[in-house]
């Protein structure tokens, strides 16, 4: 419910009153008493007027939409309702609402016993979580008086998901692959035949303990299994601060979460499961699973996620590898040149791990930056070639187009022709 105030605005008025008074005692006339009277009468009036419209106008406003992505348009419903015998000859709206590209900000008018109603709109221009609200109404009398002030404390939060892109053929390692995505690796269980050996790992089953070896290299070696690799995939994106270039829609950051969102809608839609990882200022970890619904929880997780500088993807790999599991594919996001994440990836293979990088060019995004060169690219492609770890490298100019695969519900009204009468309908689209 909304508080209203009402506040004394002229200082002007009762000087001007003040004044006749003292020149009615002064010089004695009933035309000053007059015009003392008609100041009296004209502030009780105006009082009566704001205070009639505080307690009578009755306010509404609704959000159209559900589930908003980058590019829809959030649309409001406001209402105002008069029930008073006094028009409201105006009142502004302040909205204090946070979303980027969005305000409900206008000025409107109401007759007596009248009723008014507006849509507002604005495009989503970027993903995250804002606020619709808090916001403010104020109107005054004719003369302007006194003010009416009324505050609205009640706010909406609103989650505006990445929007969903067509990706190129990127190179994903996983079972029942076709062509030259499919490879071999090393399995965890001893359902086929043996295919070599690694070194031991905490965890691993005495059984699996290759004794010769261990006693030819005097350290505990464990023999691995030849399998195809699992069709479970984890996203793991590097929020580093440190290694991120350009702003806004076109940063290295905005597009590793737009490509990701991209990748687990399409992943998921083939009906494999998807799990996700990411540090920065919203650390996540998300296991892998299946299903529509799972894509809108991590869409929303990507939709909050931001870098800063307290995770390295390094650290990141390092904290993660014992919660990947194994027989998992990971697919990473990084514009990093940094080696020491290559070294964390390599320990990921030998735990049986299959890999692919998506790695976006940061000196694209912001030519100046020092750590993009070509050197260090090169350099980057021939440690993961050694890894065989396939790398698929994204540009500023990368082609964003918008997928239709997506299904959600939202909310919309609807106007009978029959009666005129305005009734909400829950309609299916695609985004």
């Amino acid at each position: 419910m909304p508080t209203a105030h009402i506040q004394w605005q002229r200082r002007w008025f009762l000087w001007a009153t003040a004044f006749w008074l003292l020149l009615a005692l002064a010089v004695p006339a009933r035309v000053w008493w007059a015009i003392i009277s008609a100041h009296l009468l004209l502030l009780a009036l105006a009082y009566l007027w704001v205070h009639s419209l505080a307690l009578g106008v009755i306010w509404q406003r609704r959000v159209r939409q559900g589930i908003m992505v980058v590019g829809d348009h959030v649309i409001e419903d406001f209402e105002i309702e008069n029930t008073t015998s006094f028009p409201l000859l105006w009142v502004e709206i302040l909205d204090q609402s946070d979303v980027p590209g969005y305000t409900a900000n206008r000025v409107e008018a109401v007759d007596a016993h009248g009723h008014k109603y507006w849509q507002t709109q604005g495009r989503c221009e970027r993903r995250g979580l804002f606020h619709l609200g808090p916001w403010e109404a104020i109107s005054s009398d004719p003369l302007g008086l006194f003010q009416v002030r009324w505050h609205f404390p009640e706010e909406r939060t609103i989650l505006i998901y990445p929007r969903v892109v067509r990706l190129p053929e990127i190179p994903l390692p996983r079972g029942r692959a076709r062509g030259q995505a499919r490879e071999w690796r090393p399995s965890p269980t001893e359902d086929v035949s043996a295919s070599g050996v690694r070194p031991y790992f905490p965890g691993d089953a005495l059984r699996r303990i290759h004794w010769r070896q261990t006693a030819h290299r005097g350290a505990l070696m464990s023999r691995t299994f030849d399998m195809e690799p699992s069709g479970d995939l984890w996203l793991v994106l590097d929020l580093d601060s440190n290694v991120q270039a350009g702003q806004g829609a076109t940063s290295t950051e905005e597009y590793e979460v737009v490509l990701a969102a991209s990748l687990a809608a399409k992943v998921l839609a083939e009906g494999r499961r998807v799990g996700l990882a990411c540090g920065g200022a919203h650390p996540a970890l998300v296991p892998p699973q299946g299903g529509t619904g799972h894509l809108w929880t991590l869409m929303g997780y990507l939709a909050r996620a931001h870098s800063d500088s307290t995770t390295s993807l390094a650290d990141l790999l390092q904290q993660m590898l014992p919660l990947f599991g194994q027989g998992r594919t990971l697919v990473i996001f990084t514009p990093s040149t940094r080696t020491d994440w290559v070294a964390r990836l390599a320990e990921a293979r030998q735990r049986g791990l299959a890999a692919s990088v998506i790695w976006l060019d940061a000196k694209t995004f912001q030519p100046e930056t020092p750590s993009s060169s070509t050197g260090e690219r090169e350099r980057l492609h021939t440690l993961l070639a050694r890894l065989n770890v396939p790398m698929f490298v994204i540009t500023r100019d990368f082609p964003f187009e918008v997928v239709l695969k997506v299904r959600r519900k939202r909310k919309v009204l609807k106007v009978l022709p029959a009666t005129g009468r305005v009734i909400e309908m829950e309609v299916e689209e695609e985004v």
